[in-house]
């Protein structure tokens, strides 16, 4: 009998331990469920104020996911506080929710644009493939110094001895009136003595005019929207580089600073080539209107020059282009012997009395030709042409007293130039001279355009990334977690 109490005891000292241990680890299992459940509901609920917050106007149509994170009021405040309502409504009233707060955010203009250099990236990786850059390179050989060291210097030692100011780059007028110079003032630039023979009058004239504009289509419609410059993402972000053509044409020294002036945009064809292609897939421009719907019609041009209307947009563009096609232009102009032979004859005309000056006039008005026949190229492009980037003696159009004379061309061959670049070929290549604005004025557009239906939408607000705090009690256990949310 004594035996059995001693084992009465031993069998109910032996189930209080159990009993104990299984109420301990029924309440660490149970704290560990709720922590377990506590992180999916706040995982849960942070995707579920993303997706309310994510754009679906600029994914559908720009393929970039972002969250606005300032959509309706309250900014970072707001959307920590939707989430807290998704984490009670998910949890159940044995939960608290004692506190959530955003921890940190990725924007997508964090890191020069990293984020939506990546998510361009991902699209081409997933989507349809697009060879328009490799294209491109290989019409134009990726050759962006199309008038080589061996020619500049042809040039320089056939000009030695022509009299220049060294200092001013301006030539020296010898002659008198009637000379075939106009040498009614001292130390004037070189011009035509006799101005019935000079093109480079008939260039002027239409300079004055403003070559953009003097070559537009009929009908052609500009936005008469203005952007708040202020107001965009890329404001403050450097800017696009002049690039012009100086054309009087009356300085060697000058001449010689354009010949390459459009040069440097070969090797970021490679490196940018994605998202160079993305922006011609993405964007309107003046000859591939993919959207009717947008707050600028010109929206590539705006990419590349950055002002705020499109009537000035298109007038860079234009004179940026010109600017490309006169280095290539004029390269060709000076293996053309045929055509290089006329040229020397008019320069001997007009500098009959002061010989010693004919090469460098020759150089000046093959310069003025070259100029000629790139805005012809132009007035094609914008027409819907193709130009070959390297010109031959057959489809060179134009003579050098052509300027006033671009509507008498025949530009329907060109159609049948399977070889040739089209308008938004040159933009693309502007694009490859400045990536890092592009991407800015890239996110600009967006903005432009969603903000149109969405008035507070600002790229500033927006993320692809963000962290959350929360401090949930159940029972007597409580909880900080933190989770991370993004595309």
């Amino acid at each position: 009998m004594k035996n059995r109490g001693y084992i009465t005891v031993f069998v109910s000292l032996l189930l209080m331990v159990l009993v104990v241990v299984y109420l301990v680890f029924f309440k660490i299992v149970d704290i560990a469920a709720a922590r377990s459940k506590s992180g999916v509901a706040l995982s849960t609920a942070c995707s579920s104020v993303k997706a309310e917050r994510t754009s679906e106007y600029i994914f559908d149509r720009y393929h970039i996911l972002l969250v606005d994170m300032n959509r309706g009021d309250g900014g970072e405040e707001a959307v920590a506080r939707d989430i807290k309502e998704s984490l009670e409504e998910n949890l159940g009233d044995s939960y608290s929710v004692d506190s959530v707060s955003i921890s940190g955010r990725t924007g997508i203009l964090d890191d020069d644009c990293e984020a939506f250099k990546e998510q361009i990236r991902d699209y081409f990786l997933y989507g349809v493939a697009e060879y328009a850059v490799d294209e491109l390179i290989t019409k134009t050989d990726g050759n962006d110094e199309p008038i080589t060291q061996d020619a500049i210097n042809a040039m320089d030692s056939e000009v030695d001895g022509a009299s220049e100011d060294s200092s001013s780059g301006e030539i020296i007028s010898e002659g008198k009136e009637g000379t075939g110079l106009s040498g009614d003032k001292p130390n004037k630039k070189v011009d035509a003595g006799n101005d019935k023979k000079d093109p480079r009058k008939e260039v002027r004239k239409v300079k004055k005019r403003g070559v953009a504009f003097y070559i537009l289509p009929e009908g052609s419609e500009f936005s008469e929207n203005v952007v708040d410059s202020e107001d965009m993402p890329s404001y403050g972000v450097g800017s696009w580089y002049d690039m012009e053509i100086d054309t009087d044409f009356d300085s060697y020294s000058k001449l010689k600073k354009q010949m390459n002036k459009g040069s440097g945009w070969a090797e970021n064809l490679v490196t940018g080539g994605e998202s160079i292609a993305y922006a011609n897939r993405m964007f309107n421009s003046f000859t591939d209107e993919k959207f009717d719907d947008t707050y600028l019609k010109l929206e590539m041009e705006y990419i590349i020059a950055g002002k705020p209307t499109d009537a000035e947009n298109y007038k860079k563009v234009i004179n940026q282009i010109t600017v490309i096609r006169f280095g290539c232009n004029f390269a060709y102009l000076l293996t053309d012997a045929s055509r290089m032979a006329e040229v020397s004859t008019l320069a001997t005309a007009l500098t009959i009395f002061i010989p010693v000056l004919q090469p460098l006039v020759k150089y000046l008005l093959a310069g003025c030709w070259a100029y000629v026949e790139s805005v012809a190229d132009v007035y094609c492009l914008i027409r819907g042409h193709k130009i070959p980037y390297f010109k031959n003696s057959e489809n060179w159009k134009t003579s050098m007293y052509g300027i006033t004379k671009l509507a008498e061309l025949d530009i329907d061959a060109d159609d049948s130039d399977e070889t040739g670049m089209d308008y938004n070929d040159y933009l693309m290549i502007l694009m490859g001279l400045n990536m890092k604005t592009a991407y800015y004025r890239m996110l600009d557009v967006i903005q432009l355009n969603a903000s149109q239906d969405s008035p507070d939408f600002r790229m500033k607000n927006a993320a692809v990334a963000y962290g959350v705090n929360a401090e949930i009690s159940y029972k007597e256990a409580n909880f900080t977690l933190h989770a991370e949310d993004g595309y």
